[in-house]
């Protein structure tokens, strides 16, 4: 089962449970990647890294990995990614004071 939505500011939130998935070399946006019950490998690069849960995964803009599930149990994935502007638009709030943020 997969559940894909994407928001007004085209952020994503993507959610599955699988038994066995493989999912080819993509670059993506900046994302976060959790797991909730078996794990998840991510191979980003020559890296190979199992995500198991009560630990999340950070992925930056720009770089490419692939994913893959191959359990007897089904994994429940979660990902949330952020778009460029969403991306921008937080980094500059960040770095206004409380006075210059009225003035946008």
């Amino acid at each position: 089962m997969k559940f894909l939505k994407v928001l007004k500011n085209n952020n994503q939130i993507s959610s599955e449970t699988v038994k066995h998935a493989f999912y080819p070399e993509k670059v993506g946006s900046f994302s976060m990647k959790m797991v909730f019950n078996g794990n998840t490998n991510y191979i980003i690069g020559k890296r190979q890294l199992n995500l198991y849960p009560d630990s999340f995964l950070t992925i930056n803009q720009g770089t490419s990995y692939s994913s893959k599930v191959d359990s007897w149990q089904p994994v429940n994935n979660l990902s949330i990614s952020f778009s460029p502007s969403f991306l921008s638009d937080f980094c500059r709030t960040l770095q206004n004071n409380h006075k210059a943020l009225h003035h946008l």
